[in-house]
């Protein structure tokens, strides 16, 4: 009788998972560019998608991820799966990569290939996080650099800001944000007077896609510089930096705001 139970308990719980997981599915590319994502609204669950060709040699962890994430009983959300080399809507990246799909947003998750993570990230994005856009009028309003950053601690990158990058440095605000990190976004070659507060200046000949950037984080009154070569698209490290490798980089006290002229 107690084997039958055992049974009857699985086959129960088999059943609810199957009710409960994420709903996956497997599209072509001119699918998924004609889905209706006006049900997808910010604060609700967004829709994931994966881009993983079959002939990807290097896509094992995309492939674990995407099979854990819709078998998940704790995730209902609906999970599209596209074989594909083409990455729509993110004109940086290729694939592999997975991104996180609303009515309003199409931002990349670039952050570690792990269950819990994605979950986290997956949040961040229902909830609208995004990097903020700084210039020489809202910088210290926003991060409080020279007051002992009241409002967290600051990762800023000094890029230049497009559409394109936005969505980069978005996407790396959904996993830092879930860490307690804000991100923000400055343009030293626009905002000229905070470049040249935190002494940043971006070499012109830069390779268009992929270009040196500059990164510092501000944390208990204290300012890290990455101190190596950086690159856009170089976002492990960003992240890292960010979270543990600070100490390792450039350690010094946040300059004052140089007053206007």
């Amino acid at each position: 009788m107690t084997a039958v139970k055992h049974v009857l308990l699985y086959l129960l719980f088999s059943v609810l998972s199957l009710g409960l997981s994420g709903d996956l599915k497997t599209v072509a590319l001119h699918d998924i560019l004609n889905i209706d994502l006006s049900e997808y609204t910010e604060g609700s669950n967004a829709a994931l998608l994966f881009i993983i060709p079959d002939n990807c040699h290097d896509c094992h962890m995309h492939k674990k991820l995407l099979n854990e994430i819709s078998s998940d009983v704790l995730y209902s959300g609906d999970i599209f799966h596209l074989n594909d080399m083409t990455v729509p809507w993110i004109n940086m990246l290729s694939a592999p990569v997975i991104l996180f799909l609303n009515n309003e947003r199409k931002i990349p998750y670039l952050g570690p290939l792990h269950r819990t993570h994605l979950i986290n990230a997956m949040h961040q994005f229902t909830t609208g996080v995004q990097s903020a856009r700084l210039d020489d009028a809202n910088f210290e309003h926003d991060t409080q650099a020279s007051t002992g950053s009241t409002t967290g601690n600051w990762l800023v990158i000094f890029d230049e800001i497009t559409p394109d990058t936005l969505q980069i440095y978005d996407g790396l605000s959904l996993t830092l944000r879930a860490k307690h990190v804000n991100i923000g976004v400055l343009d030293p070659k626009q905002s000229t007077r905070t470049a040249k507060r935190f002494n940043i200046s971006i070499p012109s000949d830069s390779a268009q896609n992929n270009p040196l950037i500059s990164a510092i984080l501000l944390k208990q009154s204290t300012m890290y510089q990455y101190s190596e070569n950086l690159h856009r698209m170089d976002y492990e490290q960003v992240t890292q930096f960010a979270l543990t490798g600070y100490p390792n980089h450039i350690k010094g006290s946040i300059p004052r705001p140089r007053m206007m002229l």
